[in-house]
């Protein structure tokens, strides 16, 4: 998902069964952006509406807002005297950070932070760790939750009736790393301007060794997959496969669905990975 007035968006459309056979490519739009009079929403709706049959459909940009945007009090008691749960839940886990590494830890800020971002700081123990996304509300992210939350209204206008799920790459590649054999930079590292294509590429490799998605079959001189924009639409659309088939990570227990759960791949607990070796 791109801002609205630019030609960035990618949609990918995968079809089969996650863990089972490898999926398929379908289909690549990219370049998706307003043409003449119409709207780059109306787009992708005509495009969604198109396919037929879609179980999921899932972006890569929060589908939720921070409370302090949500709130609708006309008096703020502050974060700290705020009868929000979510407001609660953070503050709480945000004193969890160790004091040793409290000065380098971004502060909690409830106005451009969702919950989600602050258990994203913490590890499955309740550990500590470092993290570099974004908040999900900051200058970069917030044009994309207000066209993300527009077209899922869009949608539901359109009678298109798979939900509307929400991943980030980001998270997506970490936690799939082991699973794919890869190295812990390369999450770091898809991304980069210099490196970034022969990062991309090795882990499109790595999906297509592992029997997850038919990669070497597609036309890649004719729509390039290592591209960043379909790249992050493939990975968005394998999450998206991934949670159809039970393989994505669960929310814990009292976070609700107005809360913004971020899927990403759960797969070393929950299937056997294959035992081939995998050089990158």
């Amino acid at each position: 998902m791109s801002g609205a007035n630019a030609h960035k968006t990618s949609i990918v459309v995968l079809h089969g069964s996650a863990g089972a056979d490898p999926l398929t490519i379908m289909k690549v739009y990219e370049k998706i952006g307003p043409l003449g009079s119409l709207f780059s929403d109306e787009r992708i709706i005509e495009i969604l509406a198109h396919e037929a049959d879609l179980k999921r459909i899932m972006v890569d940009c929060p589908l939720t807002l921070p409370p302090c945007v949500t709130c609708t009090r006309e008096v703020c008691p502050g974060a700290k005297r705020c009868e929000d749960v979510s407001v609660a839940w953070m503050l709480s886990m945000g004193s969890k950070i160790p004091k040793k590494q409290l000065r380098n830890a971004k502060p909690i800020n409830t106005q451009v932070q969702r919950l989600w971002d602050i258990y994203n700081l913490f590890d499955k123990d309740g550990g500590y760790k470092a993290n570099r996304e974004e908040p999900s509300y900051s200058a970069n992210q917030a044009p994309l939750v207000g066209r993300a939350q527009a077209l899922g209204k869009r949608i539901k206008g359109a009678a298109i009736t798979a939900p509307v799920l929400e991943t980030s790459v980001y998270s997506a590649i970490k936690s799939a790393l082991n699973a794919l054999g890869l190295n812990e930079d390369v999450a770091d590292l898809y991304r980069k301007f210099e490196s970034g294509r022969a990062v991309r590429q090795k882990i499109l490799k790595a999906l297509d060794a592992f029997d997850w998605i038919d990669i070497s079959s597609w036309p890649e001189d004719e729509v390039s997959l290592s591209d960043i924009n379909n790249f992050n639409a493939l990975i968005t659309a394998w999450v998206g496969a991934l949670n159809y088939a039970g393989l994505t990570n669960k929310k814990p227990q009292g976070f609700t669905d107005t809360e913004g759960w971020v899927l990403s791949p759960q797969l070393t607990s929950q299937v056997d990975i294959p035992t081939k070796k995998f050089t990158t």
